[in-house]
């Protein structure tokens, strides 16, 4: 999941890219998870609308269990309609979104993330899995 990508990332600056509840969200996860490290001018700071970026806080939120602010963050992240099959992160960000739907109970939506992850990558495992959950879901 995205969630472990946060990990490879060495420091994430709260600035002015993040409105104050997000920056306080991060500043909670940062202390629960040990996951993000708050510092000064990286990334965050210089591109705060990079897809990558609403990614990575999508999947933050997701570990928090912050739904709502998940979806937010993911589909800011996938509005540029980036290709699916040629960019793996946004691929996983996409079968993430399907699985915080499901979450919620929005199965038409979680089974319209994992057939368009699955469209673009048959062999995404997260997208096939969530697929399977909506399918066992209805009893189909």
């Amino acid at each position: 999941m995205l969630g472990k990508a946060l990990a490879g990332i060495a420091a994430i600056a709260i600035g002015s890219c993040f409105s104050a509840a997000q920056a306080q969200d991060l500043k909670l996860y940062a202390f629960s998870s040990g996951a993000l490290t708050i510092g000064k001018g990286n990334l965050v700071n210089n591109a705060p609308n990079e897809p990558a970026i609403q990614y990575q806080l999508g999947s933050a939120y997701v570990d928090m269990k912050a739904y709502d602010k998940a979806i937010a963050a993911l589909e800011k992240g996938l509005s540029s309609q980036p290709n699916l099959a040629t960019d793996p992160l946004a691929a996983e960000a996409a079968a993430t979104l399907g699985s915080v739907y499901f979450a919620q109970g929005r199965m038409p939506e979680a089974e319209a993330q994992f057939t368009r992850v699955l469209a673009a990558k048959p062999e995404n495992a997260g997208a096939t899995l969530g697929m399977a959950k909506v399918h066992f879901s209805r009893n189909d």
